[in-house]
């Protein structure tokens, strides 16, 4: 049981850091960071959950 409340936190921990990161850096630079079209942001956001899962299936 401990085992696996430890995991469900490491992925959610893996999962939020680009998107903190995201909001940090929207933060320090917004005239830099700001995507021009919905389809943009929507392919940039699935690329970014892409690589969390494969991060996350490493890790095993």
């Amino acid at each position: 049981m401990a085992q696996t409340a430890e995991r469900v936190v490491n992925v959610a921990t893996i999962a939020v850091v680009p998107f903190i990161a995201g909001i940090v850096a929207r933060l320090l630079a917004p005239n830099y960071l700001t995507l021009p079209g919905r389809r943009l942001q929507i392919s940039l956001t699935a690329i970014v959950a892409t690589e969390a899962a494969a991060v996350t299936g490493r890790r095993r």
